[in-house]
C-alpha cells in the first residue's frame, strides 16, 4: 500500500513529520506515561515499562520517517524494539489482548498529537480535511501491518516459550521425584508451584478415548479445573503434560479439604467429561509427601488401567492391589484358591461375593450387614453359608484372604473372574 500523491501534493504529511521530529522525545513520554496509566499491571514492571519505551520510540520514529518519505507499507516491517516488547509479554503471559488494546491506545494518542499540530498549522478546512485524511491512512495503515506481523511473532514465541518451560518443568519435577538434590527456591520457582509446607495430593489424568481428537489434554485441564473448585484450592495446580493424553497433577490442598481430599474429587465425578480418567494420590505435606502422593496415584493408576471401568480411582481403595496387577495371571490364579466358585462372573455369584464382603466388612454382624445391604439379616445368613460352600472351607480360616480377594473382585472383575 502505497499513499495517493494527490494527497501527498499538499506536503502534508512532510509538514507534519517537521513538526513532529523535534519533539520525538516528548511525544514517546506522552504515550509512555498515558500507557502506564491505562495499564497498570505494566506500572511496577520495570522491564515491562523499559521494553515498552523501547518499543514506542521505534515506532514512533518509524512513523515520522514515513511521514518525510513515502513507501510502499507492504515494505515495511516491525522495528526490533516492537518485536522484542511483544516477546516480553509472551514471556511473561499476558493475553494478546493486552497487546491488541496497548497498540489501539497508543495510536488513538499519536493520532490525536498529528491533528493537533495540523489544526495549529493550517487555516483552511479544505487542505485540513484532506492533510486528515492522508494522516489518518498512513498511521492506521502502518500500525494494521505491523499488527499483523507483531501477533504472528507474539503467538510463535508463545508456543516456543512454553514448550521451553514445559521441558524445564518436566526436568525439574524428574529431578525432585527422583530424589536427586535441587535447588529448591529455584525449582519452585521455574515450577510456579511451592514445594515446601504444603500439601499436596497428586493425581495422573488421561483420556480414555481411542479416537484420537486432539482435544485431550483441554479436557485433561478442564477437569483439573474442576478439581480445583472441589477442594476450595486458592492457589493455582502444578500441571505437567506427560503426552498428548496424560498428565501429571500436584493439587495444593487447603486446610479446608485435608481431612477426605479424595472423597470430595469422588463427589465431584458426574460432572467430569465421560472419557476422563483419574487416578489419585494420598494428602502429602512438603517434598517428601509431594514424591510419596505421586507414586501413590502411578500405582492407583496401574489398578485402574487393569480395572478401565472407573473415572476415579483412589489410591486409599486401591493401594493393595497394585501389587496383583504386577502379574494378573497369578492373581487370578490366587483369587480362585482363595475363593473357589465365588471367581464366576455372573450375577447370582456377584450378589453371594457383595453379601460375603459386607458380613466380613460389619465384623460377622447379621444385623449389620443387612443394613448396609437394605435386605433381612436372614438373607445375609443364607448367602454367607452359600459363600462358604462355594469356597470349600470355613471362612474363618482365611479370613484376611478371603477379604482381600473379594476387594480385588470388586474392583478388578473383567481380569480376575471367569465364567
Amino acid at each position: 500500500m502505497r499513499l495517493p500523491e494527490d494527497l501527498r501534493s499538499y506536503d502534508a504529511l512532510r509538514a507534519i513529520s517537521e513538526r513532529l521530529a523535534p519533539q520525538e522525545a516528548t511525544l514517546v513520554d506522552g504515550l509512555l506515561n498515558t500507557l502506564l496509566d491505562s495499564f497498570p499491571e505494566l506500572r511496577d514492571d520495570e522491564q515491562a515499562k523499559q521494553r515498552l519505551g523501547v518499543s514506542l520510540r521505534a515506532n514512533v520514529s518509524t512513523l515520522i520517517a514515513l511521514m518525510d518519505e513515502s513507501v510502499d507499507l507492504n515494505l515495511v516491517e516491525p522495528p526490533a524494539g516492537a518485536i522484542q516488547f511483544a516477546y516480553y509479554l509472551a514471556h511473561q503471559s499476558f493475553p494478546i489482548s493486552t497487546l491488541w488494546r496497548i497498540y489501539h491506545v497508543a495510536t488513538a494518542k499519536f493520532v490525536d498529537q498529528c491533528l493537533r499540530e495540523l489544526f495549529a498549522s493550517a487555516h483552511d478546512p479544505t487542505v485540513v480535511g484532506e492533510q486528515t485524511v492522508a494522516v489518518s491512512a498512513l498511521i492506521h495503515h502502518y500500525v494494521d501491518k505491523v499488527c499483523i506481523r507483531i501477533g504472528e511473532t507474539y503467538d510463535q514465541e508463545r508456543e516456543r516459550w512454553i514448550r521451553g518451560l514445559d521441558i524445564k518443568r518436566v526436568e525439574r519435577v524428574g529431578d525432585v521425584l527422583s530424589g536427586r538434590t535441587v535447588d529448591l527456591p529455584d525449582t519452585e520457582h521455574t515450577l510456579g508451584y511451592r514445594l515446601r509446607n504444603r500439601d499436596h495430593l497428586a493425581l495422573v489424568v488421561w483420556d480414555a478415548d481411542t479416537q484420537f481428537s486432539g482435544q485431550s489434554l483441554h479436557l485433561l485441564q478442564r477437569s483439573v479445573a474442576q478439581c480445583v473448585e472441589a477442594l476450595g484450592c486458592t492457589e493455582n495446580p502444578l500441571f505437567i503434560a506427560q503426552s498428548t493424553t496424560t498428565a501429571w497433577v500436584w493439587l495444593p490442598v487447603p486446610k479446608s479439604a485435608r481431612n477426605e481430599p479424595a472423597e470430595l474429587l469422588q463427589r465431584q465425578r458426574e460432572g467430569l467429561p465421560p472419557t476422563v480418567r483419574i487416578a489419585i494420590g494420598e494428602l502429602g505435606t512438603d517434598v517428601s509427601g509431594f514424591v510419596r502422593t505421586h507414586r501413590q496415584a502411578g500405582l492407583a493408576q496401574t489398578v485402574a488401567l487393569s480395572a478401565d471401568h472407573r473415572q476415579m480411582t483412589p489410591y486409599s481403595a486401591v493401594g493393595g492391589l497394585s501389587f496383583l496387577c504386577q502379574d494378573l495371571d497369578a492373581a487370578r490364579d490366587w483369587v480362585e484358591d482363595t475363593i473357589g466358585a465365588l471367581a464366576i462372573n455372573d450375577a447370582a455369584t456377584g450378589r453371594i461375593r457383595d453379601t460375603l464382603r459386607a458380613y466380613l466388612e460389619c465384623r460377622g454382624s447379621l444385623s449389620a450387614a443387612a443394613k448396609q445391604l437394605g435386605c433381612h439379616k436372614n438373607t445375609v445368613a443364607y448367602r454367607v453359608q452359600r459363600a462358604e460352600q462355594a469356597i470349600g472351607r470355613p471362612i474363618m480360616t482365611r479370613e484376611l484372604d478371603i477379604a482381600f480377594a473379594l476387594h480385588a473382585c470388586r474392583w478388578l472383575p473383567k481380569v480376575l473372574l471367569h465364567g
